[in-house]
């Protein structure tokens, strides 16, 4: 009996989501749970339950709105094979925007979410971590959460900006709750839960990011108070089928093991020297590079250096490494003023003893070092990028692109790039920046600046 009237209902909404491809109407679908009930004669509580089974199989696509409607996956595949849909669409959106794109474009999107986070490439420490993500956040149901756990300054917030960029959730939509400030008694358990009711939502993702989850475990009796408070939630969230998602971050704790119950996933970040060599050279490029956009300085260093810098120990992870390139920086920047020299260099004597105390056991990864360093240069540039500011002819919305300083070569065998693609801040839409060949023809070394932008209407104004 349950079979022949899920069979039954199914068919139904096969038979009205052809009908919309075919007229292409993709909104006012006749396909919610109080019509369905309707028009099959069926109980509205059963045919909402078997709506949200059928859903969370797969096999139907959920349209957020007032109501909620329900279209038959399979039937819009047969019809739009190359397109990707998502398992739920936000009310916000349209199931038009969805069809006639291609898969490839989809999965580069969601591989482009990740790109910033050092060690997700294979073979490195967080690939597993990142694929394990991805296919836990690309199963449809109502309830998830995830705990981004491991030592402090280890990069758990360059995974969540990932995840956030993967679901594309803007920090607006959260609501963050920093555990932090309870523990100060800047906000109380009560005030957390009225922020919470406030804020609850049938109709969209309920997205909860609880920021500082250690910070907990200083008071056992605030500690037991938060499980409670998620257990509450959560149960409430799977009675009502409301959308919800726990996103977490803390440093690992003996006392918060009892709340790792709460999380269905749980991703140990490693620390620093926990991950590949690989990485901390990254690691190193990545930071000098944006110590060199903060100073508006170009930076120097041998090869030798930067060796130095990836294979010494940080007890405190990312932060001991900014810490020591900032030494080594502070150091080679006064004597590049006093010298007057256009470069900030960087030598051996810039370098803390603590840093070159905790190099051991090189000898043992030179084999990889070369391996790692072989396309780098001996002497390693890095320039600062400019900010620029152009603006669209249409609506004179600034458009912002970070622009590298281009070195002339005494060949001028470099080319040059003549268009760029930006987003155009106020219609949200790509636009063309042109630029011309640099027109000072100058030779040797010295970074030229003197580039000229033309921009061109964007695309939605013109």
């Amino acid at each position: 009996m349950k079979n022949s009237r899920r069979n039954q209902l199914l068919q139904h909404i096969a038979e009205i989501t052809s009908i919309a491809i075919a007229n292409k109407e993709y909104t006012g679908i006749n396909t919610d749970a109080f019509t369905i009930s309707l028009d099959l004669k069926l109980d509205r509580a059963n045919v909402s339950r078997m709506l949200n089974d059928l859903w969370r199989e797969n096999i139907l696509i959920k349209i957020q709105g007032r109501p909620t409607f329900y279209l038959h996956r399979k039937t819009i595949l047969k019809r739009y094979p190359n397109s990707y849909i998502p398992a739920l669409i936000p009310k916000d959106e349209q199931l038009g925007n969805y069809l006639e794109h291609s898969l490839t474009l989809s999965h580069e999107t969601a591989q482009e979410a990740f790109t910033g986070c050092i060690g997700y490439s294979q073979r490195e420490s967080l690939n597993t971590i990142i694929e394990d993500i991805k296919i836990y956040l690309s199963y449809p149901q109502t309830l998830r959460s995830i705990l981004l756990s491991g030592p402090d300054k280890s990069g758990r917030h360059h995974l969540l900006h990932g995840i956030l960029q993967y679901l594309k959730i803007d920090k607006e939509q959260l609501l963050h709750i920093d555990c932090a400030a309870l523990m100060l008694n800047k906000t109380t358990i009560t005030d957390i839960m009225e922020r919470i009711d406030a804020t609850l939502d049938q109709e969209k993702d309920n997205i909860i990011l609880l920021e500082n989850l250690d910070m907990l475990a200083i008071q056992p009796s605030c500690l037991c108070t938060m499980e409670t408070l998620l257990r509450f939630y959560q149960k409430l969230a799977e009675d009502n089928d409301l959308h919800m998602l726990i996103l977490a971050v803390g440093q690992e704790s003996e006392q918060l093991k009892p709340m790792h119950a709460l999380f269905q996933k749980i991703c140990h970040i490693p620390s620093l020297d926990e991950r590949t060599l690989k990485e901390k050279y990254e690691f190193v490029l990545s930071f000098m590079q944006n110590e060199a956009d903060a100073i508006s300085k170009t930076i120097s260093l041998s090869s030798s250096i930067l060796n130095c810098f990836a294979t010494a120990h940080y007890q405190n992870n990312l932060q001991s490494l900014i810490q020591e390139l900032r030494h080594a920086l502070s150091y080679a920047y006064v004597q590049s003023g006093s010298q007057q020299e256009t470069f900030i260099t960087i030598d051996y004597q810039h370098l803390s003893d603590d840093l070159l105390a905790s190099i051991q056991n090189v000898s043992d990864l030179l084999p990889i070092i070369e391996s790692i360093t072989a396309a780098l240069q001996e002497k390693i540039i890095f320039s600062f990028r400019k900010q620029s500011a152009f603006h669209c002819r249409s609506c004179c919305t600034a458009v912002y692109r970070r622009m590298a300083s281009y070195r002339h070569l005494p060949s001028r065998s470099r080319s040059y790039p003549n268009i760029a693609s930006r987003s155009c801040a106020m219609h949200k839409s790509w636009k063309s920046i042109s630029f011309t060949p640099c027109p000072c023809k100058k030779s040797g070394t010295v970074s030229c600046r003197l580039w000229m932008p033309i921009a061109s209407p964007c695309r939605k104004s013109s």
